[in-house]
């Protein structure tokens, strides 16, 4: 995997151009844009294609696993879709002893489930 694009495949510059490409946190988007670019690049010295999908930006929440791809790759007729979401990492939240105590003396003191 290169360390940094420099002649990216059209697909990964179309997705660069995006606003928020793929709904990804920047820490993250420079890597997938990579590990896609190496993707791509692997397969089309194959013979294979990659075309931009449909998505623009990230699906809302709730429809993440259900959205249309990012980009898909053809390879002997058969074409694959991709797509890369951000999982979220969470654990339950225990509350703190001044988190009860207020979320009692206060009608709208809400206690977050989640870190």
């Amino acid at each position: 995997m290169p360390a940094r694009l420099t002649k990216p495949h059209a697909v990964v510059a179309a997705l660069q151009k995006q606003p928020q490409p793929m709904g990804l946190t920047k820490p993250l988007q420079g890597r997938a844009l990579l590990i896609i670019q190496t993707l791509i690049a692997a397969t089309t010295a194959q013979g294979h294609k990659a075309s931009l999908g449909t998505t623009q930006g990230a699906p809302p929440p709730h429809r993440r696993r259900k959205a249309p791809p990012h980009f898909s790759i053809t390879a002997q007729g058969e074409s694959v879709g991709f797509l890369v979401p951000q999982e979220q990492d969470r654990s339950e939240h225990v509350p703190t002893n001044k988190e009860l105590a207020d979320a009692k003396k206060y009608s709208w003191m809400r206690i977050p489930r989640f870190d």
